[in-house]
């Protein structure tokens, strides 16, 4: 049964994977999410800026099976146009390289405005020099892709902001 073997809870899980619930479920035991999901429904939506459909829809799809409310923009031009339509976010999963508005001119934007420079980012990139554009741009924190699901759910457990 998934989630049982231990080896289970130490799998990087690639795009693909991602979406299985069998692996999803694996996931959601490793990390006790069952707080999580009941949280989920209590705080504001997770937005996802990913250009790659695959892995934006992976991401979704991997929120969504967890109980989060997620909206999504292939671009930051798009993300901060839904930005305005929408209630500000907990926390904004962001990729660096996008046609349009990359992630960086996104961020910059974001720290412009003074309600949107409360929400929190986590980039996830496969960048090079993920870690010093962190810093630079003062996100909570970066994860490389291909990414564990496991630590992209923890990471985010630390950093959303249900008090914008």
């Amino acid at each position: 049964m998934p989630g049982d073997d231990p080896a289970d809870f130490n799998r990087v899980f690639t795009l693909t994977e991602m979406g299985r619930s069998s692996d999803v479920a694996a996931v959601a035991v490793r990390l006790n999410l069952e707080l999580a999901r009941t949280a989920a429904y209590m705080i504001k939506p997770v937005l996802v800026v990913e250009d790659d459909r695959d892995c934006r829809d992976s991401l979704v799809d991997l929120l969504c099976q967890l109980g989060f409310e997620v909206r999504s923009a292939c671009n930051g031009e798009e993300a901060l146009q839904l930005l305005k339509r929408m209630e500000a976010p907990c926390l904004i999963l962001l990729d660096l390289a996008m046609p349009v508005m990359d992630g960086e001119e996104f961020r910059a934007r974001q720290l412009a405005d003074p309600v949107l420079a409360k929400v929190p980012v986590i980039l996830i990139s496969a960048d090079a020099e993920l870690r010093e554009k962190a810093e630079r741009l003062k996100v909570e924190a970066a994860i490389g892709k291909p990414f564990d699901a496991g630590l992209l759910l923890a990471t985010m457990s630390r950093h959303w902001n249900v008090r914008l």
